[in-house]
């Protein structure tokens, strides 16, 4: 549900970091604000794959307790 959202807000003309701002329950302000910058700085690709980094190696962290 939230995904189809975000992506019909990103299909609308705003940009990921927006539409991700607006589920502020989801994503917090620290990722937002990291896909923001490398929106400004033409590197969201990288980005994405760094939190996506982080957010896996929590999730095993979490699995190992």
């Amino acid at each position: 549900r939230i995904v189809g959202e975000i992506l019909a807000r990103v299909q609308e003309g705003r940009s990921l970091s927006q539409a991700l701002a607006e589920f502020a329950d989801v994503f917090p302000p620290l990722y937002v604000n990291m896909i923001r910058a490398g929106e400004v700085g033409g590197v969201v690709d990288t980005v994405l794959e760094q939190l996506a980094h982080v957010l896996r190696a929590r999730a095993v962290r979490g699995l190992e307790r």
